[in-house]
């Protein structure tokens, strides 16, 4: 009984660092989004992801609306594609664009 329980403590460890392992890749992609986004752009971006089950479900590219104002829609999109592609292997089920800007003008 021992043994199994020293097994499957084991076993947990080492799906422990491969889940830390995957999500430390994760957030090196997402950083690695972000700086493609200001070195090709020149815009300040964050990007935010959902996995489902080991699965990129969606991710948000969130703009300042002072970076994006005078883009089109399409444009957008299709900068964001273009940023999912080159920064992850797995295409997610979607892809959010998120325009942010302050309360107020003086900001």
């Amino acid at each position: 009984m021992k043994r199994i329980l020293l097994f499957f403590a084991l076993s947990m460890v080492l799906l422990g660092c491969d889940a830390a392992s995957d999500m430390k890749e994760i957030f090196n992609k997402q950083e690695a989004a972000q700086n493609y986004v200001k070195e090709k752009y020149g815009w300040q971006s964050q990007l935010g992801f959902n996995i489902h089950n080991g699965v990129l479900s969606q991710v948000t590219l969130i703009l300042r609306a002072e970076d994006v104002r005078n883009e089109s829609v399409s444009h957008l999109e299709e900068i964001a594609r273009e940023v999912v592609s080159a920064s992850f292997k797995s295409t997610p089920k979607v892809v959010y664009i998120q325009i942010v800007t302050t309360a107020s003008e003086d900001s």
